[in-house]
């Protein structure tokens, strides 16, 4: 990410990915591993309904552009003539090209709009955490509190949020992303994706809303660069009291 040109590059390869996606050129596993890696943020969603969103509004204005001026018998088979599947970003630039001066401001307006919309639906709805309380914890091989010497937690909990490190296994393999389940006593099951790690450890931040008393078991999982997903040996165990 600190070069420009390999960023620059990132973002082309993600706008051709979600491009295949929009466009129905996907394979099944592929579409599955898309929705459960890369659609694995709110951010993600955002610019997947801003795609389809805006391919939906080109294919229609195309077709109504097509229906309003005559086609000659030649014009009319290459139409029906099978041709592979164009991306929006090609309807986009076919559409625009074929416009007038004002038509071309009312499309610019349109989108405009659309755009407004999606950056509305992605802004901030929360305040980020100012404060923070933190908590290291290390793994365990049992899945519950008993017998096992949890970390405590009292609330109420004077900070934001509660930032909890995460002790890697001795030997563990870094990988591209990870995250982590939360399980409470009751059987409630909240994904939190890390927010910092090294060759050490992985810091998670858990919003003090979200925290009630109870026992509450932590279990990791790590992406590797290919997108297969694995659990990191253990689990981490904490009170809340």
């Amino acid at each position: 990410m600190t070069e420009d040109g390999f960023f620059e590059e990132l973002l082309l390869v993600e706008e051709e990915l979600m491009d295949e996606y929009v466009g129905g050129q996907l394979s099944s596993d592929e579409c599955r591993r898309f929705e459960r890696h890369f659609l694995s943020t709110p951010e993600r969603h955002g610019q997947l309904r801003f795609a389809q969103a805006l391919s939906r509004y080109v294919s229609n204005s195309s077709a109504k552009s097509k229906t309003e001026s005559p086609e000659d018998e030649s014009v009319r088979a290459q139409r029906l003539a099978p041709t592979p599947e164009p991306t929006w970003a090609e309807r986009f630039r076919a559409f625009w090209g074929s416009r007038t001066w004002a038509l071309r401001t009312a499309a610019a307006l349109a989108v405009v709009v659309v755009v407004a919309g999606a950056l509305w639906l992605l802004r901030p709805r929360t305040t980020p955490p100012q404060t923070f309380a933190t908590l290291t914890l290390s793994a365990s091989m049992s899945n519950r509190a008993e017998g096992v010497q949890a970390a405590k937690v009292k609330l109420p909990l004077n900070a934001d949020a509660l930032r909890i490190f995460l002790t890697l296994p001795e030997g563990s393999a870094p990988a591209a992303r990870y995250r982590a389940e939360l399980l409470s006593e009751n059987g409630e099951t909240k994904s939190f994706e890390a927010t910092a790690e090294d060759s050490r450890s992985v810091s998670l931040v858990i919003p003090a809303a979200q925290l009630a008393r109870g026992q509450y078991v932590l279990k990791l999982f790590k992406t590797e660069a290919d997108g297969a997903e694995q659990r990191v040996s253990g689990s981490y165990l904490f009170n809340v009291e």
